[in-house]
């Protein structure tokens, strides 16, 4: 499998390639280093099928990066974290954390053959918002609280 990670040297993404890669997955990871350090990515660096691209999720050309490596899977952990920026420049917060997640999800989307996707998942590749929405509404009212 060919996976993409956002947030790739984060705390948990670093953790997530590296679990991927001792899987025997080739990762493309993808972090521009705001807050995530290099040095988690250390040991991944060493390893056969890893690709690591400094860029982040909202100004990098994420459809040439898309269509160049055709990601089978993509796990999103990139966010914008820091809490002084969202209050300086709630916008770019917004647009890191809001606009770019489903942007993310309609490009893995376009990468996948659609009746694969449908039959491994056993359900439509899209659903409405409002259905979306009712799952979602759903699945945490069956969490325990």
């Amino acid at each position: 499998m060919r996976a993409l990670v956002t947030g790739a040297a984060g705390f948990i993404g670093s953790a997530l390639v590296d679990r991927l890669l001792a899987e025997g997955h080739s990762v493309i990871a993808l972090d521009d280093l705001s807050h995530g350090r290099a040095v988690n990515l250390d040991k991944a660096r060493t390893r056969a099928g890893f690709d690591f691209v400094d860029a982040d999720i909202v100004s990098h050309d994420l459809i040439g990066l898309f269509a160049e490596t055709r990601p089978q899977v993509v796990f999103h952990l990139a966010a914008q974290i820091d809490v002084r920026r969202s209050v300086q420049d709630p916008q770019f917060d917004a647009t890191v954390n809001v606009v770019a997640p489903p942007r993310l999800g309609d490009l893995a989307r376009s990468c996948l053959d659609p009746r694969k996707a449908e039959s491994e998942r056993g359900r439509p590749a899209r659903i409405g918002l409002a259905e979306g929405v009712a799952r979602t509404v759903a699945y945490f009212r069956g969490l325990p609280g």
